[in-house]
């Protein structure tokens, strides 16, 4: 088992740098092409595709950051994140881990915009870009919210952050691994949960 584990470790970063690699490459190309080669006709149509690109792009970026692991427990959940974030700090590692929760929520609303203007042209006649972009940046604000809520220095002692409630100081995390899975606390990272 232990053998099984450190070969999981070593090849945990090359598969986060490669799903970098393919990502970051490929959101780029989509942006290029978005910006650059849509035709006229889906030009409105092209709005969503830059706005959704675009957030995949930053979930990449975060991921590679993070280089998260998720480690159930007995009763919770740590987040042991192994990127380039853990050169700053535990606390660093968590705020981009909540901003990729956010973009993984706004590539949801995004995806129901796409339905929701698909049926709408069906119909109707396409909306003007205005509308388009007015309608992708009112989507974006769930995920704004949440992202920005993760923070205690936005609505300070009032909300606390959705997230940020989540996350244990570090001395009651290592003592609570210490309590019910010690193997993790040699585990390279920093720990959150």
């Amino acid at each position: 088992m232990d053998r099984a584990m450190d070969l999981l470790n070593l090849a945990f970063p090359v598969i986060h740098a490669t799903i970098f690699a393919i990502g970051f490459s490929s959101n780029i190309g989509l942006l290029l092409a978005a910006f650059f080669r849509s035709p006229r006709t889906l030009n409105t149509y092209s709005i969503m595709i830059k706005f959704g690109t675009f957030n995949d792009l930053i979930a990449v970026c975060c991921d590679f950051f993070t280089m998260q692991r998720l480690i159930p427990v007995p009763g919770n959940v740590l987040y042991l994140s192994l990127g380039p974030c853990t050169q700053i700090s535990a606390r660093f590692c968590y705020l981009i881990y909540c901003l990729q929760l956010g973009t993984q929520i706004y590539s949801l609303f995004v995806m129901l915009s796409s339905f929701v203007y698909r049926l709408w042209i069906l119909h109707r006649p396409s909306p003007s870009n205005r509308k388009v972009l007015i309608g992708m940046i009112l989507t974006s604000l769930p995920a704004v919210l949440v992202a920005a809520l993760s923070t205690k220095n936005v609505c300070n002692r009032l909300f606390q952050g959705l997230y940020t409630l989540a996350q244990a100081d570090d001395a009651i995390v290592r003592d609570f691994l210490q309590r019910t899975a010690p193997a993790y606390l040699s585990e390279k990272g920093a720990l959150a949960g």
